[in-house]
């Protein structure tokens, strides 16, 4: 991802931090990774990931 879209690695590892968060998240709300829909990542980034960067808002990307 770093190569293909010239991110930092910093930014990379944050991503990899959502995606240990998100993909136990699906397991615990029963939701199978091969059926999600773009609702389903919106309600996770809604409800639980916003206030995780030092208690603010978190900030999503524009393509979100």
């Amino acid at each position: 991802m770093r190569d293909d879209r010239g991110l930092s690695p910093s930014t990379v590892e944050q991503w990899g931090r959502r995606a240990g968060r998100f993909l136990p998240w699906c397991d615990e709300t029963d939701r199978r990774r091969e059926d999600l829909k773009p609702q389903d990542i919106d309600y996770y980034l809604a409800t639980q990931e916003v206030g995780r960067r030092n208690g603010n808002r978190l900030a999503l990307p524009k393509h979100l």
